[in-house]
């Protein structure tokens, strides 16, 4: 009886280790449930409950194990057993639901490299901290790469919009305005601010080409880069017209360009990239 436990709680530790690991690409604390709305309970909750359901009864077997009778032994079985059961399938749903309602049907992993240039110069983002290996959130996010990742089951398109994005890590993207936290400061500017003694403005490139309405612009769904994204911030005082198609310095390291990749159109539900 007593090994038919320790399979059990071997398997529920198992099963709990595995969904911090994919739910958290780097180790960091997950955040909340997404949409906490859409489910009674947060299958993270229902996990934790069910492993401290079983370390208490653990705890308890093993401290009068001595005066435990066949029964009592069936007993502490199935406090065991039924909560990581019902945990499982209530993970094994959730999941399933989650991607049901995803507008990407399912998990994705996405890749774009960026950087951004404040008065002609790339600023460098803030470092992770503590134990974290990432600045954002567990499904958008940054490693210290110059690379937006973007992780797990996306629920709405407005969660992986580049302004999205720059919230995410502390920052903002806005029409005519950018907040990006660097290593020692935050920079903010608006257009109109100076920039080298000139009134500058902020634009914004993908793969070389200027883009409107750039705070909703979604990142083109490939984990490889090429043909993933190359998005350059800028806030400059330059004239438009001496800018063409700028490349990231880190495509320009591995000598990379517009012309070295071919990039197909695609299509996930109301979405499309040409």
């Amino acid at each position: 009886m007593w090994k038919l436990i320790s399979t059990v709680i071997a398997s529920f530790l198992v099963i709990m280790s595995v969904t911090s690991h994919a739910d958290d690409h780097g180790g960091a604390p997950k955040e909340p449930w997404k949409q906490p709305e859409l489910l009674p309970i947060d299958p993270v909750t229902v996990l934790y409950i069910a492993g401290g359901i079983t370390l208490i009864v653990l705890l308890g077997s093993l401290l009068f194990r001595q005066r435990f009778a066949e029964q009592h032994k069936f007993v502490a079985f199935l406090l065991v057993a039924i909560p990581v059961i019902l945990a499982t399938l209530y993970l094994t749903g959730a999941t399933i639901y989650e991607n049901a309602i995803s507008v990407t049907n399912g998990p994705v992993h996405w890749h774009a490299d960026y950087q951004v240039n404040i008065c002609g110069k790339e600023v460098d983002m803030k470092n992770p901290q503590g134990l974290s290996n990432k600045i954002g959130t567990a499904e958008f996010h940054e490693h210290d790469d110059n690379r937006i990742h973007v992780e797990g089951t996306v629920l709405r398109w407005d969660d992986v919009r580049l302004g999205t994005y720059f919230s995410v890590i502390g920052g903002s993207l806005e029409n005519g305005k950018v907040v990006y936290p660097g290593v020692n400061r935050t920079y903010e500017k608006h257009n109109g601010n100076l920039c080298n003694g000139q009134p500058g403005w902020l634009e914004v490139y993908v793969n070389g080409q200027r883009i409107e309405n750039y705070s909703d612009y979604i990142l083109y769904p490939s984990s490889q880069v090429p043909p993933g994204d190359c998005i350059i911030v800028t806030f400059d005082s330059v004239n438009r017209s001496s800018i063409k198609e700028p490349v990231c310095n880190t495509w320009k390291t591995r000598g990379w360009s517009y012309d070295s990749f071919e990039r197909r159109p695609r299509s996930i539900g109301e979405m499309s990239w040409q």
